[in-house]
């Protein structure tokens, strides 16, 4: 019931809702056969792995752990973190070693501090 209050205020349609009620069945016997045996015990890893499972077996249905993942970390039961900010981590470093390269190779000057104001109106 609070997964669906959760889905619906990320907006989630009624239909979208119910079918990713019907895939916690197979989300909880996954994980069973994981030995979690409580949601306080889940990591990104171990949502991950079932994912994984899941997508061979129903490859347009198991989006449902991603949001259920989403659901419990925006809910706090387990941290954020896991794929997504090493992800981030990633991108912004190559971006960074990009831009180094602009400026080096091309001569591109670096952003401006934002204490500079560079409104047309403050010149």
């Amino acid at each position: 019931m609070v997964l669906t209050i959760g889905l619906a205020t990320s907006g989630y349609t009624p239909g979208s809702r119910e079918f990713a009620i019907r895939m916690l069945p197979h989300v909880d016997s996954d994980l069973r056969r994981r030995r979690v045996r409580d949601v306080a015990s889940l990591t990104h890893a171990t949502l991950d792995a079932c994912w994984r499972s899941l997508i061979k077996v129903f490859p347009t249905n198991a989006g449902t752990v991603r949001s259920l993942e989403r659901y419990l970390v925006t809910t706090g039961v387990i941290a954020a973190g896991g794929t997504e900010t090493a992800e981030a981590s990633a991108l912004r470093i190559l971006s960074e070693e990009y831009a180094n390269h602009l400026r080096e190779v091309r001569g591109f000057a670096p952003r401006p501090s934002p204490a500079i104001d560079t409104h047309p109106s403050a010149f």
